[in-house]
């Protein structure tokens, strides 16, 4: 994804009232809550790569790809339907990891709250 769409997906939210109020909470828990170190490092991360341009990222990206194109073009892997099933379930898991402990830190703030 490009700096320019996450900028316009940013700005779209943040113009819709409705998502506002579905994405803040949970984003400004967060950033407040237990994992507020992840969350400024991650905001650091984002913010450093934005400015360099992502340039090692894309410097990384072009050392791997003479690795990773063969793979992607099936000419060390016949089938790579169970890597990309395993990399799904990685991405998955982590997604779901995330929504358990943001639920978690959600109910301990509500119930801090009364």
């Amino acid at each position: 994804m490009s700096v320019g769409a996450l900028a316009g997906a940013c700005a779209f939210v943040a113009t819709r009232p409705a998502l506002c109020r579905r994405w803040a909470p949970p984003v400004l828990a967060w950033s407040e809550g237990r994992h507020a170190a992840w969350f400024g490092g991650l905001e650091f991360l984002i913010l450093f790569e934005t400015a360099t341009l992502f340039d090692g990222v894309r410097n990384g990206a072009k050392l791997l790809w003479p690795v990773v194109k063969p793979v992607l073009h099936g000419a060390l892997v016949p089938d790579a339907a169970p890597m990309l099933a395993l990399a799904d379930i990685v991405v998955l898991g982590g997604l779901a990891w995330l929504v358990r402990s943001h639920r978690g830190a959600t109910r301990r703030a509500s119930s801090d709250l009364h």
